[in-house]
């Protein structure tokens, strides 16, 4: 396949925008508390929604004192700020196993298409609790900043990839292409896992053309 220079796709960590301060695990063990903790959060937003999540209903639904839980997270808002962030690495870490999957087809349609049902499948099932996270953003700056951060990652990580197809050509209509796919394919995602049933099923097949029409038309600027 044609290939740009200065290309590679080597944006593999999260974003680094600090979050409120934390401590981190520094054990096996502490590691293990740490997600049990994030992983009870995300059930009870989804279940009681961001209005009624408190420290103590997370640690209570983690199984650990509430103690425990603030030596890793001062308060909510810290809380938050790591469910996102651990989030938007399962995002990018999504990214890169749809595109080393060795029976993708060798062509960009191909390689967005796995990018967005991989990330429909894999890593929105859990999205009424992240949406829940974006009401909070409107109280906590630092939430805004990693969903601000995260979508200029991603975009860049689109526009890379395009490149890596060999589509140099028109570098900044490219990225302005980019983030305007990436936004619409959120959008779209959140719509697709919002709903069940044969309504999702005709959401995520409609999802797939308006990306596949982005696409083209970010490959004819780029060519």
């Amino acid at each position: 396949m044609p290939h740009c220079e200065g290309s590679s796709l080597d944006e593999n960590k999260s974003e680094n925008v600090p979050a409120l301060a934390r401590r981190a695990p520094l054990t096996k063990r502490g590691e293990q508390t740490f997600n049990k903790i994030l992983d009870a959060s995300r059930k009870l937003l989804e279940e009681k929604g961001y209005s009624k999540f408190t420290t103590n209903h997370a640690a209570r639904e983690a199984g650990v004192s509430i103690g425990t839980l603030y030596q890793y997270f001062p308060n909510k808002e810290v809380l938050l700020c790591a469910l996102t962030e651990r989030w938007y690495q399962s995002l990018n870490e999504e990214f890169d196993r749809s595109l080393s999957d060795p029976n993708l087809q060798d062509d960009i349609y191909s390689a967005i298409r796995a990018v967005y049902v991989n990330t429909l499948n894999q890593q929105y099932a859990h999205y009424i609790a992240y949406e829940e996270v974006d009401k909070a953003a409107a109280h906590i700056p630092e939430l805004t900043k990693l969903k601000d951060e995260h979508t200029q990652q991603f975009s860049l990580r689109l526009r890379k990839l395009f490149e890596k197809f060999g589509y140099c050509n028109e570098a900044k209509k490219l990225e302005d292409l980019s983030a305007f796919l990436y936004q619409v394919a959120v959008m779209m995602l959140r719509l697709t896992a919002l709903s069940s049933g044969e309504t999702r099923e005709l959401r995520a097949e409609l999802s797939l053309r308006i990306v596949d029409e982005l696409v083209k038309a970010a490959v004819e600027l780029a060519q």
